[in-house]
């Protein structure tokens, strides 16, 4: 079972919310909960838009490019990421001057921590070819042998969807032809969400892979722990 963070809960400053999308998204797919964040908390936003069809590593190179100059140089940040986005900000956070900036914390939409199961599966069949074609290389890799990449910066929340079935060509495909097992979020295995090697706090909220951004509860959960580290 998750354990919630052990770092002091408070923050007594403001950082800048990074909110890094995920696979074919772009920054609009969290334009509204960015707004609400930035609403909400009064902490100043930036909402990175970067190609996903690179390798992971290279994506990651721009992504850090970005948060450093609109960031800049030693400023603190947290992180908002959805779905492939958290795997990015592993990456960038393990830089060697992790993306140029003081990381704080992070809350997770989402994401394939430990790979896609979904992505392995189709890489698997006659379709493979196209998948890589259609969503680059990035996308190969979340099905991919290699998935250990680097922890995020803590403390850690993460956000599981549940909802299997729902208007998304994901969902119909992994619901039609069984493959992903166990709880999941027409993309995503909740299982698969989960980090090892580290504490974090979880919540899982019945919603599907690319509507987690707009829902209500999401909005809840993640400025409760931008506030406090925590989702209470």
């Amino acid at each position: 079972m998750a354990k919630a963070p052990t770092q002091p809960p408070p923050i007594h400053y403001k950082p800048t919310i990074v909110f890094i999308h995920g696979l074919a998204r772009g920054p609009r797919s969290l334009e509204k909960l960015r707004r609400h964040v930035e609403a909400t908390t009064g902490c100043s936003t930036i909402n990175i838009g970067y190609s996903t069809r690179p390798k992971l590593e290279d994506a990651a190179l721009v992504v850090a490019r970005k948060i450093r100059s609109e960031v800049g140089q030693g400023g603190d940040a947290f992180a908002v990421t959805q779905s492939m986005g958290g795997v990015i900000l592993r990456l960038v956070s393990n830089l060697p001057d992790g993306g140029g900036v003081k990381w704080r914390g992070a809350v997770m939409l989402g994401p394939p921590n430990q790979g896609s199961s979904f992505a392995r599966a189709l890489l698997g069949t006659t379709f493979g070819g196209l998948f890589r074609l259609g969503f680059g290389e990035a996308a190969a890799a979340l099905g991919g042998p290699n998935t250990e990449w680097p922890l995020p910066p803590g403390p850690v929340g993460i956000i599981a969807g549940t909802k299997a079935l729902y208007p998304s060509v994901p969902s119909f495909v992994s619901t039609a032809f069984n493959l992903l097992k166990g709880p999941n979020d027409g993309t995503v295995c909740v299982s698969e969400t989960r980090l090892e090697g580290m504490d974090y706090d979880f919540r899982e909220c019945h919603e599907g892979h690319s509507r987690l951004p707009y829902n209500q509860e999401v909005f809840q959960l993640v400025v409760r722990f931008v506030e406090s580290a925590s989702f209470g």
